[in-house]
């Protein structure tokens, strides 16, 4: 006999997303999106990474069960411009602003391995 351990929330924007094994409505037979009818979450505007030597338990770190410092992305939301592009930047050395720009990106996080002396990685963005 099978018992329940525990629940995952999963969030995606269509219902190609929904897993396989996700709870299903049977009362109406219709969706089972939390969310469906509302908004849902706000778009977000930009991105930057906080590095820390405590644990913050509301993010997921970065570098989980890698020793030192916790690494953790945030979200911006209520700018003007929304992102519609992420990617990771690796590089042997610093990556400027200006730099991103004249490759067609619009934004770049700092360094996500500030202090662990390898490459440097970025994520970057473009707004719609």
């Amino acid at each position: 006999m099978y018992y329940l351990h525990d629940i995952d929330v999963v969030y995606g924007d269509d219902p190609s997303s929904e897993p396989s094994d996700s709870i299903k409505e049977v009362y109406t037979h219709t969706s089972g999106d939390i969310n469906k009818g509302f908004e849902g979450n706000p778009n977000v505007t930009g991105i930057s990474i906080s590095i820390q030597d405590g644990e913050d338990a509301r993010y997921d770190d970065l570098a989980k069960g890698a020793k030192g410092d916790y690494r953790y992305l945030h979200f911006q939301t209520g700018g003007s411009q929304n992102i519609s592009r992420i990617a990771l930047f690796r590089s042997e050395s610093v990556i400027s602003h200006n730099h991103i720009i004249s490759l067609g990106w619009d934004g770049l996080t700092s360094d996500i391995n500030q202090g662990r002396h390898g490459n440097y990685l970025y994520i970057g963005w473009v707004w719609v």
